[in-house]
């Protein structure tokens, strides 16, 4: 292997890295049908209470712990008109979770997300190519 194959190589895996991490970061940060269906029940149910709160304010976060506590069974109980199935309400407690900012506080999942998962994998694989690629290219005459 030549110089030049090993630079070639390099280039190209380190293309390939970037590409991850791109995909990685977008599925990470666009929501899930779920959630996007989560945040309408939400919204919905805000506009009937007259309830004013933007995403990432303190008094959204308060709103989503209220959701979890059941607070709002209007919202979350056997007669809500906003969820139609359990699933829907699995949907909401998890986008509420996720906003409340309990999420931050006391962790969520103990599995490791996407983003960690691929990450570490990526990482490994990277340095061991590199490390293969080195030990050939310092084998070169």
């Amino acid at each position: 292997m030549n110089k030049r194959t090993v630079l070639f190589t390099l280039l190209i895996l380190t293309g390939l890295v970037l590409i991850t991490i791109l995909v990685c970061q977008w599925i990470i940060h666009n929501p899930t049908k779920q959630e996007k269906q989560a945040s309408q029940i939400i919204i919905s149910f805000m506009e009937s209470k007259g309830i004013q709160a933007k995403p990432g304010t303190k008094e959204y976060k308060i709103i989503m712990r209220k959701i979890i506590w059941g607070e709002y069974p209007e919202l979350t109980g056997k007669d809500s008109k906003f969820i139609e199935n359990p699933d829907e309400l699995d949907y909401v407690f998890d986008y509420a979770w996720k906003y409340s900012g309990y999420k931050d506080l006391y962790g969520g999942d103990d599995e490791p997300d996407i983003w960690e998962a691929s990450l570490s994998a990526v990482s490994w694989s990277i340095s061991h190519r590199w490390k293969l690629l080195l030990n050939q290219a310092v084998q070169l005459p």
